[in-house]
């Protein structure tokens, strides 16, 4: 599809992203609700489901461990549950993708069946981001183990001192992968790249504009949060709500920076 959102070949602005994000999220924001709320209906509905079914199982046996005997025909439907679950919760995070990069051209039953489609790519993708932050956080331990026993060679007390404030090197590295890896979602699902290649070319996009990408996504981190915070303090709907409103406008947030950038790597 075509980058209806970035045609300038220059890094966008901050107020500029801001102003763009706005424009999509006001003129589209019932159909990003909608998108938003019905996995969340269908998962929650689903699992309560499961914990209804998970009690009533419960009554009349003498173990809870009966409950997972294959003799307990309570399990599996336990289990389907759990996995249909599962389904939409990922389903419901591909559609919001799916969703900010077509807002204007597909209907929600449509949005739906194009997420079916990318489910298996998006969950590969998923498990391929995983290990390269596990790498990392494995890394980061590995460099606080190394500098830690330099220092202790040293001074054992220094080394004492420091060492908490050394764990910080895992958080670190971790950030800066998220970094490399946050427009991953957007190549599999808005530029059909594959698991693997969705996952190498964010690298390949954030290269080069790594400080551009942190200092722009901190600002609508920030604001978001501060909004999510505050609605989570509304008695039983506060963190739905902030969900409902905070998620489709930091997807979008990030895909007019996306759609930036793309454009500008390929003129590049």
């Amino acid at each position: 599809m075509e980058d209806k959102i970035s045609t300038h070949h220059e890094l966008i602005s901050i107020p500029r992203n801001w102003h763009r994000t706005w424009k999509v999220y006001s003129e589209h924001f019932l159909k990003f609700l909608a998108v938003t709320i019905i996995p969340i209906l269908v998962f929650n509905f689903i699992y309560w489901l499961a914990v209804g079914s998970t009690v009533i199982s419960l009554e009349g046996l003498r173990n809870p461990f009966e409950l997972f005997s294959i003799s307990n025909g309570f399990v599996y439907f336990i289990l389907i549950l759990l996995f249909a679950a599962t389904f939409i919760y990922i389903l419901g995070a591909i559609a919001l993708f799916v969703m900010a990069g077509n807002y204007d051209q597909y209907g929600i039953i449509k949005i739906f069946r194009q997420s079916v489609d990318y489910f298996w790519s998006f969950v590969l993708m998923s498990i391929l981001i995983g290990i390269v932050e596990l790498l990392g956080i494995i890394v980061g331990y590995l460099l606080v183990t190394a500098l830690s026993a330099i220092i202790g060679l040293i001074n054992q007390t220094a080394m004492y001192f420091i060492f908490d404030y050394l764990l910080v090197i895992p958080f670190i590295i971790t950030s800066v992968l998220s970094i490399f890896l946050v427009f991953a979602p957007f190549l599999l699902v808005l530029k059909g790249e594959t698991a693997w290649q969705s996952v190498k070319k964010s690298f390949i996009l954030v290269k080069g504009h790594f400080w551009a990408v942190v200092i722009r996504l901190l600002t609508v981190y920030i604001a978001v949060s501060v909004i999510f915070i505050a609605l989570g303090f509304i008695p039983a709907v506060g963190v739905t709500l902030g969900a409902l409103i905070c998620l489709p406008f930091l997807i979008i947030y990030t895909m007019v920076l996306f759609n930036n950038i793309y454009t500008l790597k390929k003129v590049e």
